[in-house]
């Protein structure tokens, strides 16, 4: 499916907000009401974080996350997904969809402590 620009720009919109999140006491990962095999990291990653991290995470915007992540433990990663920082509004995501992007990142962008 292709979306035009404006389209992408106002899904963003429309998509980046605050929300509730309940996570798994076991886990620290979001609502268990899916696996995170049906969901792409890289697809929620390219609508939610693009925009102001950039394509490759070099940062826009936003800041570079290939130096960010590998500095945040996993706690502190799934809160800035789950709570937004600073400046950095929450994306309003699914449960799945934080675990993908978490995974997604991690893999991408770095393990901590740099690993």
């Amino acid at each position: 499916m292709r979306f035009s620009m404006r389209t992408f720009v106002l899904a963003s919109l429309f998509l980046v907000g605050c929300g509730d999140k309940t996570t798994d006491e076991d886990t620290g990962f979001g609502d268990d009401d899916g696996g995170t095999e049906d969901v792409d990291g890289a697809a929620v990653y390219a609508l939610n974080c693009s925009g102001c991290h950039g394509s490759d995470g070099g940062g826009v915007s936003g800041p570079d996350l290939t130096v960010g992540v590998p500095q945040l433990n996993d706690a502190a990663l799934m809160d800035v997904l789950q709570n937004g920082v600073e400046s950095m509004v929450a994306p309003n995501l699914t449960g799945p969809e934080e675990d993908a992007l978490f995974l997604y990142l991690r893999d991408r962008f770095g393990e901590y402590g740099g690993a």
